[in-house]
């Protein structure tokens, strides 16, 4: 596997990654630019990444936002979208706001700067949105104030802003 481009953004430390991210861009390496044909068709896309700093060797782990942090509060790596997994591949949805040449700008990833791209695949509305998707909650918010904040995210991200 080879990276086809790396992230650019401001926050260089997981530990001060906002929970949906950061603003951010992707470069892509120039080897890679005419895979952007027709690219603007798409507003949102699919960023895969690997995870290099990631520890491989955890099958289980307590999330974020978890208030027991017994045994009760592990979960395995596939229940959740934690960076620590076998093999640490990062997927994130993402809305394009902008391009200049193999620099795509989006609203926000939940990578940190200099994250090896190693994938985008456009969001497809057809067949990526599931109406009877469900899943239980996986932790708790920090606050009110950090649900409203995400709620408000999210409907943007996917509704477009007002």
């Amino acid at each position: 596997m080879r990276p086809v481009g790396v992230v650019r953004s401001g926050v260089v430390d997981k530990k001060d990654m906002p929970s949906l991210g950061a603003p951010a861009a992707i470069e892509l390496f120039e080897e890679c630019a005419g895979g952007l044909l027709h690219f603007e068709k798409h507003s949102h896309i699919w960023v895969l990444a690997w995870l290099d700093g990631a520890a491989r060797d955890a099958l289980q782990v307590i999330p974020r936002g978890i208030g027991d942090p017994g045994p009760k509060g592990l979960h395995g790596v596939f229940a959740l979208r934690s960076p620590a997994r076998p093999n640490p591949i990062g997927l994130t949805a993402a809305r394009v706001v902008g391009r200049q040449g193999r620099r795509i700008e989006v609203d926000r990833l939940d990578f940190t700067d200099g994250t090896p791209v190693i994938d985008l695949k456009p969001y497809f509305v057809t067949s990526d949105l599931f109406f009877s998707a469900t899943n239980a909650q996986i932790g708790r918010p920090a606050n009110r104030d950090a649900l409203y904040e995400a709620l408000i995210l999210q409907g943007v991200q996917f509704h477009g802003p007002q």
